[in-house]
């Protein structure tokens, strides 16, 4: 009978070494502790969302609830218009979407297998854009969307949404490593180079193709302040804006109860995502490592 396949971070030899699991164990324990910690603020919202304002200001506080009221739930969902909200997210992240995998991977496939001219340095100018803080580029997108007259439109967020600089990296890299036999054996083939991109590269790419569309879906999800800056029609408010204006100002302050139970409503479609594809992720960024 085979041996059984061990899978972590020791050999089957160093289990068998008591120092070795001793460590291990207490690396296990150690990240226990660490999702505890993290898991702790999710639940004080969904424990909080169905508590009465009076005992969510208690002191002391108290962690559960004497009565649950399921009622704060309902609530939410009427005032922060939940179905609009994830609508209007979802159209967003379909454009973003197709305009960061169109041309991330287009860039990308140019300076990984083409022979364009200064394509070291035009790499190297992409990749220096990494060392601006994002804000810098605040000021500068935002005339350009107005002078575009795209202010409050969704295209404000799906223009911008291909000029990403570190996804270009993430995906040249990877293309690197696909071996350009693929490539030259299509041409002689007689494909083009779109057929290729298409017909071979994009086919091996869909791990780090996945990672970057689940990113891409963070990012949307929890762009707070550009979105607050391009959007004032309520038509196109999405999970972020709606969430603040609905709490602040239009919203007319509801309980802080009914508050957390739409912020708690919020982080459900994002876990979800996570939990349904982390093995994309987990291979999308492991196999994106930089080359010499």
């Amino acid at each position: 009978m085979a041996d059984t396949e061990i899978r972590g971070i020791l050999s089957p030899n160093e289990y068998r070494r008591p120092q070795f699991r001793v460590v291990y164990f207490l690396c296990v324990a150690l990240a226990f502790v660490l999702a505890l910690v993290m898991l702790y603020p999710v639940l004080w919202v969904f424990l909080s969302a169905v508590k009465t304002p009076a005992e969510i200001y208690r002191n002391p506080p108290t962690l559960f609830p004497s009565v649950a009221d399921w009622e704060n739930f309902a609530q939410a969902w009427k005032s922060y218009e939940i179905p609009r909200m994830f609508l209007n997210t979802l159209i967003v992240f379909l454009g973003f979407i197709v305009s960061r995998l169109t041309v991330v991977t287009m860039a990308s496939y140019a300076l990984s297998r083409l022979d364009v001219p200064f394509r070291n340095g035009i790499y190297l100018i992409i990749l220096s854009t990494l060392a601006l803080p994002t804000f810098a580029y605040l000021i500068p997108s935002y005339l350009v969307i107005k002078d575009l007259g795209l202010y409050n439109s969704w295209w404000a967020l799906w223009v911008p949404a291909g000029a990403s600089a570190f996804q270009i990296l993430i995906v040249k890299n990877f293309f690197d490593g696909i071996p350009r036999e693929l490539s030259e054996a299509s041409r002689m083939d007689g494909a083009n180079e779109l057929r290729i991109l298409w017909s071979v590269i994009l086919p091996l790419s869909r791990p780090v193709l996945a990672a970057i569309s689940i990113f891409s879906f963070l990012e949307v999800w929890n762009n707070f302040f550009w979105q607050h800056l391009i959007f004032n029609d309520p038509a196109t408010w999405t999970m972020p804006v709606m969430l603040y204006f609905k709490s602040f100002t239009i919203g007319g302050n509801p309980p802080i109860n009914v508050q957390l139970a739409g912020m708690f409503m919020s982080l459900i479609p994002p876990l979800v995502i996570f939990l349904l594809f982390q093995r994309n992720i987990t291979n999308g960024v492991t196999m994106t490592g930089i080359k010499d």
